[in-house]
């Protein structure tokens, strides 16, 4: 998701598509800012956005996907991101 235009990136990996949304964005809770400026969804967030614009989740173990949000919400508690 992004907030700019949308748009599609061949790369040798696949193609990367950016869907435009008019979403506000919450730093801190939606997305973190990286070093370099860039924002990064949470898993969660970035799972979240895909089922909202109706892509297929069929590679997505729903296990797997779970384990992520658990170990990002306990690093996140760790280092005082969140209570």
């Amino acid at each position: 998701m992004t907030t700019g235009a949308s748009g599609a990136f061949e790369t040798p990996w696949g193609i990367i598509e950016f869907t435009h949304t008019d979403r506000d964005i919450d730093v801190e809770k939606d997305v973190y800012r990286r070093d370099d400026g860039t924002l990064e969804a949470t898993v969660a967030t970035a799972a979240r956005d895909l089922r909202r614009v109706g892509r297929n989740l069929g590679l997505v173990d729903s296990d797997t996907l779970a384990d992520a949000i658990a170990e990002e919400e306990s690093y996140e508690q760790q280092q005082g991101l969140k209570p």
